[in-house]
């Protein structure tokens, strides 16, 4: 997805808004996220890799969920493998709220103050069998502030039929916060529910447009008849012609009938009894040329089990864009030694022009999730230019243990 489809998505094209592109973004709206950092493509790409290959590790077992989430979990013996710092610092918690139709247990939080992540893991606990629920969990505040999630499961929309296990990592607010505050709406399903894409209705020879007109034909029809449409993430299709500004998607669904409000539950959690150490930083000094000129020299680098910080300076005499991704740089972020590569969060500063004419880019870098130490980082640059893709050259920096 290029930043050219969300406007594409959120400016004349409803069925985008109310189908994929919409269910993607609504976690942001919801938390009213405020994005300091440009989103890369290998971030996206990253997060919804992570996503197809966590569902497994979750079913493991309602303990150890997070541990199990972030690879830490032995699932030949069934237990937590105490080797390692992210282990280690896992705190194991029983904080739990619970209303008229469900109970919310906060059970394990990792809290990473100097590589900015938190992860949090929770449990939903319907009281009655039987009974359908649809939760959305706001993003979790720090001192007020709303943080922005890095990947989840199940961590924003659920469908209940029974007990959930839920994960979420995320990045820390600026404000040096411990105490997550976590808000769950509790709707209870009226109508029966549906499970179709868009895709679903694509045929040969069929254009985009006709696709999604006749999805959209397909969703009128069964709404009108109290009907409603679960998509492929489990998020439910809401009544987008219904939607009123600064209005929740899921109102859409209580207004037509189709959910039913049950309650709002609110937790607060401590989660900085414990925190993940710096365990590597630059080895030495790192410059590199590549062919065509460009260079980056990074000046700051610091890895946690959950998080690499990068901060580089990128210099370059060519006609330059930083703040495009389809038009600019991208910088991707793998383990040079192993087969892992990670999302990769990357922003510019405003470019400086030297007396050389050359510009002059402060690029901060952040690389995740990590799950281990590795021993070097591959920074690996490529240009976006009208579709086109060249790789500027690839640079790894070899890593050392960081001294007490």
């Amino acid at each position: 997805m290029t930043p050219n489809d969300l406007k594409y998505a959120f400016g004349e094209t409803p069925q985008r808004v109310k189908n994929c592109v919409a269910r993607s973004l609504r976690a942001q709206e919801r938390s009213r996220t405020i994005m300091k950092k440009k989103l890369s493509i290998s971030l996206i790409a990253a997060a919804l890799a992570a996503l197809l290959l966590i569902g497994a590790a979750l079913a493991v077992s309602q303990t150890g969920l997070l541990a199990s989430w972030l690879g830490v979990y032995n699932a030949k013996t069934g237990e937590i493998d105490p080797d390692g710092s992210l282990a280690g610092a896992i705190q194991y918690l029983d904080r739990s709220v619970e209303g008229s139709a469900l109970r919310c247990v906060v059970t394990e939080a990792l809290y990473d103050p100097d590589g900015g992540t938190y992860s949090l893991a929770w449990r939903y606990e319907p009281l009655f069998e039987g009974d359908t629920l649809y939760v959305v969990c706001s993003s979790p505040t720090f001192g007020g502030e709303f943080t922005d999630t890095i990947m989840g499961m199940n961590d924003c929309e659920c469908l209940l039929t029974g007990p959930v296990g839920c994960s979420t990592f995320g990045h820390l607010p600026e404000n040096g916060g411990t105490l997550a505050a976590m808000t769950f709406s509790v709707y209870r399903v009226k109508g029966e529910i549906e499970h179709k894409n868009v895709d679903d209705f694509a045929k040969p020879g069929m254009t985009d447009e006709e696709i999604n007109m006749a999805f959209e034909t397909w969703f009128r029809s069964i709404v009108a008849e109290g009907r409603l449409n679960m998509e492929g993430d489990g998020v439910l299709t809401p009544i987008w012609w219904d939607k009123e500004a600064g209005g929740s998607f899921e109102e859409t669904l209580v207004r037509a009938g189709l959910l039913e409000r049950v309650e709002e539950l609110a937790l607060e959690v401590d989660i900085g009894a414990m925190s993940l150490p710096v365990e590597k930083v630059m080895a030495g000094p790192a410059e590199f040329t590549f062919e065509n000129g460009d260079s980056i020299r990074v000046n700051s680098l610091s890895v946690t089990p959950m998080i690499a910080k990068i901060e580089a300076e990128y210099i370059t005499s060519q006609p330059q864009r930083f703040d495009d991704a389809e038009h600019g740089l991208c910088i991707f972020v793998r383990s040079p030694h192993e087969t892992q590569s990670y999302g990769c969060n990357t922003a510019f500063d405003e470019p400086v022009q030297e007396e050389d004419g050359r510009l002059h880019a402060i690029c901060h870098i952040q690389a995740s999730p990590m799950r281990d130490t590795p021993d070097a980082l591959e920074l690996k640059i490529v240009r976006y230019e009208g579709g086109e893709q060249e790789l500027i050259g690839t640079a790894v920096i070899e890593l050392a243990d960081k001294e007490d």
